[in-house]
């Protein structure tokens, strides 16, 4: 019967309809607002190499190759090649580089991916499986608008798997060598575009020791040999082998160039934890949230709704996949599946590897990584609505109504609910903008700094977008380090900064920020200059957060006014010099291990001081030991006591780390000034009591 209902003319139409639908959906709901969410860092990241070769300008990207004047991006990153930027070349050069052209040009190969889809899965499987998965996969938010910002969840790892294990099954029903070669080279353009398309290489591995005793004659140890049996000619072998390393060329290319970097990214973030903090050895906590977080959010499409604003998304996709997976196990245990079950078993072992190997990683974990899932569980999901529709067949008229009406409600369900979340997304998205990082004020942004004399961008998320928007015609000086510690290069660049010219400084509001400590230490080198950072413009996303600031540095003012203080205390300090407060943040009784704490004292000048003072304040632990310090003149060294004017406030900031793993208890915070030059401590005086040891108590801090 199967036979049949698999080659009738209606069947294929329908599946063919399918195809159509799935297409019109996904170019409905992915096509609108097209400038919408605003320009994504990591989105224009492999846009600018294909639009510095059509201007005709160097490559940005990290190796390139050079014949005569003309570069050819190959790899972007240690662990990312420039295969993306290949391909919107051609889009670039025909229509010019701007967002909507980027954003056309992805989809558009999105909808190819579907197209690729269906013809693979309606040759391994059927039509109707192919039908119901493209229009499952279309429909699913999470694939509209992950192939509209490609490059965010490196999105041509799709086609390229898809095509890779098309090449492989063909390969092993007709012995084509054509198609073995054209797999061997998608096993390694893969891994170079993105090198967890390694986890694709061990996936395949596990499912040749898993399905080889079940796809081969032979017994025991042979049966595992079934590849060189069949297909004895070493010649082959040898072709599939150059295949797969002429697509992998760039990364090999690269790491002969590098010294091995990427090769040495592995290694390290085995050893120790990714630059983004991602601890591989702790592979069981990586593992629960891969599957406590990252799983759910993937298969329900709710990860693109932090961009987009959406709170949508279809919690039906992750137990109909656990249920798909269970049915169809079932049905091929009893001999009832009309599909050969090796078949549907290769779909089942991807997940599982990817899932498994999901926690190990050279940068961060997230559902985005996930992606190179599609299309196996929608695969799996059509087949066991199917296998439940065909099932149901076989029996008497009750039963059979009712099995086909559950696999009918359950698919239009599924497909319903999706449906809804991508008109969810394009709702939220023409409310909100786009969220956070993703908010459209940086268009505002990108036109603004066109006045600037010079741009120094000071976080993570502003270069490649502001670049790519202004076609690289901004003044654009990007500094800072993958670190909330900025190192000492970075401190040297900006004391040479801050006196170099005008420039305009740009980060991200602190609730935005992707490494901190920046802003303090454009403060820092600012201070020392005589100078001090002023916001010339916020830039908000819709609901009114600061997202971007944008400094200016203008001389320090001297205030001979009294500030507003926090905490009023009066001390006097010799003569010359009182203390009239502090500020504290985090407030004394918010500190934690490992954080730190702003503190600003508020000083008053009484007369006219001769001598250079500088400032000491002490964080004493439980047993009386020093934990942590600050030591300098006032200012950060840039406002010394001398040069103070009687009747003129002069705050003074300065910040505290207490160090990670620092004991529960009372903490008690000093402060007090000394002569430079002899080092002997200034007197101080509180409500006509002398402090001992020349220091005075500010407040106590409890750890708990």
């Amino acid at each position: 019967m199967f036979s049949s209902a698999r080659t009738s003319r209606t069947v294929h139409w329908l599946s063919l309809a399918a195809l159509l639908a799935a297409l019109a959906a996904f170019f409905a709901i992915g096509a609108r607002n097209l400038m919408l969410p605003g320009l994504y860092a990591d989105e224009a990241l492999d846009a600018l190499p294909a639009m510095d070769m059509v201007l005709g300008i160097p490559s940005s990207a990290l190796y390139r190759l050079r014949i005569g004047s003309f570069e050819i991006p190959l790899m972007q990153m240690p662990y990312v090649g420039a295969q993306h930027a290949w391909y919107l070349l051609p889009w670039f050069a025909l229509f010019g580089p701007s967002v909507a052209v980027l954003r056309l040009a992805n989809l558009c190969l999105g909808a190819l991916t579907l197209v690729l889809v269906w013809f693979f899965i309606r040759s391994y499987l059927d039509e109707r499986i192919a039908g119901l998965t493209v229009l499952l996969l279309a429909l699913d938010p999470g694939y509209v608008f992950g192939a509209r910002l490609a490059n965010v969840n490196a999105f041509l790892v799709i086609p390229l798997a898809v095509s890779m294990v098309w090449g492989l099954f063909r390969w092993y029903k007709s012995g084509s060598t054509l198609a073995l070669l054209a797999a061997a080279f998608c096993l390694g353009i893969g891994v170079v575009y993105k090198i967890v398309f390694l986890w694709y290489w061990l996936a395949l591995g596990a499912a040749w020791l898993v399905l080889s005793p079940h796809i081969s004659s032979e017994r025991g140890l042979k049966a595992w040999l079934w590849p060189w049996r069949r297909f004895p000619l070493w010649w082959k072998w040898l072709l599939a082998a150059g295949a797969a390393i002429l697509g992998a060329s760039p990364l090999l290319a690269y790491n002969l160039h590098s010294g091995g970097a990427t090769f040495n990214l592995m290694r390290s973030s085995a050893s120790s934890a990714t630059f983004y903090g991602v601890n591989n050895r702790a592979y069981l906590v990586n593992l629960g949230t891969v599957l406590g977080a990252d799983l759910p959010q993937f298969l329900s499409g709710a990860w693109v709704g932090y961009p987009l604003g959406a709170h949508n998304a279809n919690p039906l996709v992750l137990p109909a996949l656990l249920l798909s997976l269970v049915l169809l196990g079932y049905l091929a245990a009893r001999g009832k599946l009309i599909y050969p079950w090796q078949r549907l078993a290769l779909p089942g072992i991807i997940i599982i590897a990817v899932v498994l190997l999901a926690p190990i990683t050279v940068s961060s974990l997230g559902a985005f990584h996930l992606a190179v899932l599609w299309p196996w569980p929608q695969v799996c999901i059509s087949a066991a609505l199917w296998a439940l529709w065909d099932t149901a067949s076989r029996r008497k008229a009750p039963l059979k109504l009712a099995g086909r009406l559950m696999a009918g409600v359950l698919a239009c369900a599924l497909a319903g609910w999706s449906l809804a979340g991508g008109i969810d997304c394009q709702a939220s998205l023409a409310r909100t903008h786009g969220q956070a990082l993703y908010s459209d004020a940086i268009y505002a942004l990108a036109d603004d700094l066109t006045a600037a004399p010079a741009v120094v961008l000071l976080d993570w998320g502003l270069d490649y977008n502001l670049n790519y928007l202004s076609q690289r015609q901004l003044p654009i000086e990007e500094r800072y380090d993958y670190s909330d510690t900025p190192g000492p290069e970075l401190h040297a660049y900006l004391e040479q900064r801050v006196t170099a010219g005008e420039a305009w400084y740009v980060l991200h509001a602190p609730e935005f920020t992707v490494f901190g400590g920046h802003s303090e230490a454009l403060e820092d080198a600012a201070a020392r200059a005589g100078l001090q950072p002023v916001i010339q413009k916020t830039y908000t996303d819709s609901s009114g957060r600061p997202l971007i600031l944008v400094y200016r540095l203008e001389p320090v003012v001297r205030l001979f006014s009294p500030p507003q203080v926090a905490q009023s205390l009066e001390a006097a300090f010799g003569p010359q010099i009182e203390l009239l407060g502090y500020d504290l943040t985090p407030t004394a009784d918010n500190w934690a291990p490992g954080q730190t704490a702003a503190l600003t004292l508020y000083w008053r000048c009484l007369e006219p001081i001769t001598t250079d003072y500088k400032v000491f304040v002490h964080l004493v632990g439980p047993q009386g030991e020093l934990v942590a310090q600050a030591d300098g003149q006032p200012q950060n060294w840039g406002h010394p006591t001398s040069s103070w004017q009687a009747g003129e406030y002069v705050p003074d900031k300065l910040r505290l780390t207490l160090p990670a793993g620092s004991a529960a208890g009372i903490y008690r915070l000093y402060v007090g000034m000394y002569a430079e030059a002899s080092g002997e401590r200034l007197p101080i005086t509180q409500g006509g009591q002398s402090m001992p040891d020349g220091r005075l108590l500010l407040t106590e801090i409890t750890i708990r």
